[in-house]
Parts: structure tokens; C-alpha cells; sequence
């Protein structure tokens, strides 16, 4: 490398494909969450935010998916109680008989004939939202 090379004098410049690289969005996380994440980032040096995009770009890489099971308190998975599976087919069994209500009757059977509102019933009204800048 040359000597004659003054690079305090030179002006640095922004990379230009960098704001395609990422984008900026806005999510509402837990307190918890975002703690575990600060936690992790001193222990490791690396900000929360990168953090945060690594563990979802590595759920993206590998095609992980979120399982969800909903699970009786009291008797375990829920699949497994004997009297939800029962219930389960007769709903089943009614269905191919064609015993099952329409949707829409439902609908109708469950809507009050008139409804009267008193002040405390009303919802709060709403300030109007502020035009996002573009």
C-alpha cells in the first residue's frame, strides 16, 4: 500500500443496497421476551435485534412451524380423555345422518329480538389516527 494515502481526509459513503438488505417493521413483544433477548445479547456481545432476526432467519432456514395442542387442565392432552373423543363421534355421527344444524339457523337462534343500550354499553370513542408519513 502506498504512504501517500490520506484516508482521514476521505469521505466515507453510505452502501446504497443496504436499506434492501433488511426491513423495517414494528411487532409488539412481551417484556419477558424482549428481556431474555437483552439478557442473551451481554452475554454475547451481539445486539437483541440481531438476536432476534437470527433465531427467526434460522426458523426460516430449517422450515420449523409452530405446533399447537390445546390440553385439559386437569386431565392431560385432550385427545386422549375418553369423554371428549365420545362427544367427538356422536358430532361426527350426527353430521353423516344429516341431523346437523345450518350455520345459518344457528346464527338466528342465537341473536337477541332487540337490544337495548344504555350509556355504560357504548364504546368508548375512538381519537382519529394520525396519517403515516411517506
Amino acid at each position: 500500500m502506498r504512504e501517500h494515502y490520506d484516508f482521514a481526509r476521505m469521505k466515507g459513503r453510505r452502501n446504497p443496497y443496504a436499506r434492501l438488505l433488511k426491513r423495517c417493521v414494528t411487532i409488539r413483544l412481551d417484556d419477558s421476551t424482549v428481556a431474555y433477548f437483552k439478557e442473551l445479547a451481554t452475554e454475547t456481545g451481539v445486539a437483541y435485534q440481531s438476536l432476534i432476526n437470527l433465531y427467526l432467519r434460522d426458523c426460516v432456514v430449517h422450515r420449523r412451524r409452530l405446533e399447537q395442542r390445546w390440553v385439559a387442565d386437569d386431565v392431560g392432552r385432550l385427545e386422549d380423555d375418553a369423554r371428549f373423543v365420545a362427544r367427538i363421534e356422536q358430532v361426527r355421527e350426527s353430521i353423516r345422518a344429516g341431523k346437523a344444524v345450518p350455520w345459518d339457523e344457528v346464527k338466528e337462534l342465537t341473536e337477541p329480538e332487540e337490544t337495548e343500550f344504555r350509556v355504560s354499553d357504548r364504546p368508548a370513542a375512538r381519537s382519529p389516527r394520525r396519517r403515516s408519513r411517506k
